[in-house]
């Protein structure tokens, strides 16, 4: 197939994959970016033999990279070039040298003018280069190179994912552990490649950032109180709320899971097996905002209003019936004065009694009718 399609698939409109074609719906035409990797391919109608060994068939498709050629070809100029520099060095100071058999082919060394020269096959070099990019798809069933490269595409990402958890666990090596620990560790990173694989579907269900949603589910976490107890601050945002309920996870169930895990230690012979507790359908914490709830008082407010009686709060303005100050003033200047007798007698009162007069004594001043 390379060598019937090398020179028509590569970078050729005709073959370009998802492009767009008048036969094929809208919805199912790719829409492509800017920046965007464009791959070329093809694929054959009937079944080819894969291996010289055996005679296994299946259907072959020959897709070509366009960014992944170029620069593999690139690579491929310069490493030539280095390789034909370096012999010549060799043959100048008189050394022995010989073309490795990767540039067989590429580089030979000639005679000329009684001198040994590397020569170098300019148009097998580029015969080479331009075959650089290619990858063949095999598949049981007859499948356009569009829809192999979307099947391979979703599995390589798989694959991708398993090597990244493996490297971020410490499994990527193994070294000399026993057989057992390499089979605890190879199914730890498989198990941990899963919940990273339903994660990241999640995530994009939900229109939301893997790596980011990763960070801050971290962050969530049961902490050991000063009695040794296990308790849950529920501190979820919007975005770890949403991700959680779209995995199955409630808030509540990790007061579920602290709960059980405080009894778990608390017996006098611990299980050391951990099982999920019983999920209660419908059943959800209510959110806590940042703050104290409006209306509530912190806890000083409330001890001293448990303990002292508020008073009754005085309207504003002088109680009805009440005096001001002034009044209440000039009635008590007024109870301090003498009371003022009224002209006559105090009805009711006797007369005075009569007394009799004396007449031999001398009252004062001249006598009445005394003549001088």
């Amino acid at each position: 197939m390379l060598d019937r399609y090398v020179g028509r698939i590569r970078m050729h409109y005709e073959y370009m994959l998802g492009r767009y074609r008048e036969d094929v719906p809208v919805g199912k035409t790719t829409e492509f970016g800017m920046d965007s990797n464009v791959l070329y391919g093809t694929e054959e109608a009937e079944k080819v033999q894969l291996f010289g060994t055996h005679d296994y068939k299946a259907y072959a498709s020959l897709i070509y990279d366009s960014r992944n050629g170029g620069e593999r070809q690139e690579i491929w100029f310069k490493k030539v070039s280095n390789a034909a520099l370096k012999i010549q060095r060799q043959l100048s100071k008189g050394k022995q040298a010989g073309v490795p058999q990767e540039y067989v082919g590429c580089i030979s060394i000639e005679e000329s003018d009684g001198k040994k020269v590397a020569f170098v096959n300019a148009e097998k070099v580029q015969a080479t280069g331009e075959r650089k990019g290619f990858f063949t798809l095999a598949s049981s069933k007859a499948l356009t190179a569009k829809e192999a490269n979307e099947i391979y595409v979703l599995r390589n990402s798989s694959e991708e994912q398993f090597s990244m958890v493996k490297s971020q666990l410490g499994y990527d090596t193994t070294g000399t552990h026993y057989t057992e620990g390499i089979k605890a560790k190879l199914t730890l990173a498989f198990i941990s490649a899963v919940i990273r694989n339903e994660l990241v579907k999640a995530c994009r269900e939900s229109g939301l950032s893997t790596n980011r949603m990763t960070n801050e589910l971290n962050q969530i976490c049961m902490h050991l109180n000063g009695k040794d107890e296990y308790f849950v601050c529920h501190t979820e945002n919007q975005r770890q709320t949403l991700l959680m309920k779209s995995c199955g996870v409630h808030p509540g169930d990790l007061d579920r899971i602290a709960e059980a895990e405080n009894k778990r230690l608390s017996s006098a012979e611990p299980d050391p097996f951990h099982r999920y507790p019983a999920h209660a359908e419908g059943k959800e914490i209510s959110k806590k905002g940042p703050g104290r709830p409006k209306g509530s008082k912190n806890l000083i407010t409330k001890k001293v209003v448990e303990t002292v009686q508020p008073e009754e709060k005085r309207k504003r303005g002088r109680p009805q019936g009440s005096k001001n100050k002034k009044t209440i003033e000039m009635e008590t200047q007024r109870a301090e004065m003498p009371v003022k007798r009224k002209p006559g007698r105090p009805k009711g009162s006797p007369n005075k009694p009569k007394v009799n007069v004396d007449m031999t004594k001398k009252s004062r001043g001249r006598p009445r009718n005394n003549v001088n």
